[in-house]
């Protein structure tokens, strides 16, 4: 091989995979690459997409993870995962081709057990998901996900929540550069210098006994709606001893004075308060959260540059009817039926 062939094999050997789509299904009879997520997660790249169908069957609580021997798991780094969106039917999205309304549901436990084996880079949206994330993680990134259980942040590096729905409550703390923006959680924790904006804070959620929400010294609390009409809110009211502005409290939330804080607002006054777990909290006609954000949005999550959206609904598309003829012409060829559903952003 002379020299001019050898660096040309070199040149081909050290060019980077595409990143490529995966499709997964476990649905009966469905059409796509995989019907488990795991064996999507086994045959992808970093940089891979993994598009997750709706289904009334979880995909797992262990689904996220690679063996590695010692009956621990960890993710591929820099996967992005998309499912279809959470509150369907609640919001009045309509099914797929085959009546199916649900979310891509799966459990998410992100952490090192033994080894140097945290996770670098992921992103998750429009998912159902129960995680835990045991510590030592960088850039995650949650977009539009219906987040289970009570998310207690240790030792994580740029985690970040957008236009979230929280059953429970979030804990950002023991962590660096964390935030939260655009979502519906049921309390709030705020410490090490992490950050709020944009979000409504239930307050049906007990946090900690310090309160519904806790702001320290280092963190900051923006754009928010507070809602303290409930028993832990009466028991345990939000303390702030970092920044709070531009915020509004239904009931008593005992918000600092001045930075465009309202304190002892009125639900009805505020938001919808009807329709379904996220709908109820879009702002009431004449809301004082109208343009009253410090970006001259609207406080409270359906405000800001990027707002929450119902449903969490997310761009994919999904492949809802594959129809292959079972006799192929020898001068037409084969002719394939596809319908495919492309949800608006």
């Amino acid at each position: 091989m002379n020299k001019r062939i050898l660096l040309a094999a070199l040149s081909l050997i050290s060019l980077p995979a595409f990143a490529i789509d995966i499709t997964v299904d476990n649905n009966p009879g469905a059409v796509a690459d995989f019907s488990s997520l795991q064996d999507a997660i086994n045959a992808s790249n970093e940089g891979d997409r993994i598009i997750i169908a709706g289904s009334p069957t979880n995909y797992g609580t262990s689904a996220l993870y690679v063996a590695n021997g010692d009956g621990s798991f960890t993710m591929k780094n820099n996967l992005t995962i998309v499912g279809v969106g959470y509150l369907r039917d609640a919001n009045s999205v309509p099914a797929n081709a085959s009546g199916i309304n649900a979310a891509a549901a799966f459990g998410l436990t992100l952490g090192a057990t033994t080894g140097n084996r945290n996770l670098n880079g992921l992103t998750v949206i429009g998912c159902d998901i129960t995680p835990n994330l045991a510590g030592n993680n960088s850039n995650l990134l949650f977009d539009r996900c219906y987040v289970r259980g009570f998310q207690y942040l240790g030792n994580e590096t740029n985690a970040n929540f957008t236009r979230c729905y929280f059953v429970n409550a979030l804990a950002l703390r023991d962590s660096s550069n964390c935030s939260v923006t655009s979502s519906i959680i049921g309390g709030l924790i705020l410490e090490d210098s992490s950050v709020a904006s944009h979000c409504v804070i239930r307050g049906d959620s007990l946090v900690t006994v310090e309160g519904i929400v806790v702001v320290d010294a280092t963190s900051s609390l923006s754009n928010c709606i507070i809602d303290a009409r409930s028993t832990q809110a009466q028991t345990y009211p939000p303390v702030f001893n970092g920044s709070c502005t531009h915020t509004i409290g239904i009931g008593n939330a005992q918000l600092p004075t001045g930075g465009g804080n309202l304190d002892n607002q009125a639900i009805a006054d505020v938001v919808l308060d009807a329709g379904s777990l996220d709908a109820k909290w879009a702002l009431a006609v004449g809301s004082p959260a109208k343009d009253a954000a410090s970006d001259t949005t609207d406080i409270g999550a359906f405000g800001s540059a990027s707002p929450y959206l119902l449903s969490g609904l997310t761009g994919a598309p999904t492949i809802t009817r594959f129809l292959v003829p079972a006799i192929a012409s020898p001068t037409t060829g084969l002719s394939v039926e596809v319908d495919i559903e492309q949800p608006s952003n």
